[in-house]
């Protein structure tokens, strides 16, 4: 009887510890699991962290590109050109280091970065953007288009074109320009204030 007794007890106590070893694993399983699920988070941000960091510094060096092209533009509208000259840029593929210093140059040629530059034939802003691209504004609307978002956005838009039509920068640019040929100086124009913030 007593060994009966005691087989039980046995096996109880077997069971409870086999039990508390199916919670502990499932306890171990779920800290394991939260473990992982921190560190991938963290992992996750540090990457975020490190990519901001990264575009914070390409925006700083763009507005001071801007400040040695033109000291006079204001800290704000610096870092608002920085930022969208930035922007935009990750949306195309084909843009580069030197994409971007043209893109920082454009407004040094054709505005001397004047926001509010109205050209001979009613080019506007920073860029100079073209009648033919405003047809979305009218006259209630038009100040928009001196905007730092739009000037860039549309710059892009234009010059990008260029360059995927044409095999050489210099055209491109030229493209940008209105006259796609290799006898127009504006390139040159261009590359002079390139190499102003290039060879530093």
């Amino acid at each position: 009887m007593e060994r009966k007794y005691f087989a039980i007890g046995l096996f109880f106590m077997l069971l409870i510890v086999a039990v508390f070893d199916m919670q502990l694993s499932r306890a171990e399983k779920a800290e394991q699991a939260w473990k992982l699920k921190y560190e991938t988070s963290q992992d996750s941000l540090m990457k975020r962290i490190e990519t901001m960091e990264s575009k914070w510094k390409a925006i700083d060096e763009v507005s001071k590109n801007i400040g040695i092209l033109s000291p006079k533009v204001k800290e704000k509208s610096k870092l608002k050109l920085a930022f969208y000259i930035i922007y935009y840029g990750e949306k195309y593929p084909l843009v580069n280091n030197e994409v971007l210093n043209i893109m920082t140059s454009i407004p040094a040629v054709e505005s001397t970065y004047y926001k509010y530059a109205i050209g001979s034939v009613g080019e506007r802003g920073y860029y100079q953007i073209h009648p033919v691209h405003l047809k979305q504004f009218n006259k209630k609307t038009i100040h928009l288009a001196f905007g730092e978002q739009f000037q860039v956005k549309e710059a892009y838009r234009i010059l990008m074109e260029q360059v995927e039509k044409y095999d050489r920068i210099a055209k491109a640019l030229n493209g940008y320009n209105g006259w796609a040929s290799l006898r127009n100086p504006y390139y040159g124009k261009i590359q002079r204030k390139v190499n102003m913030i290039t060879n530093i």
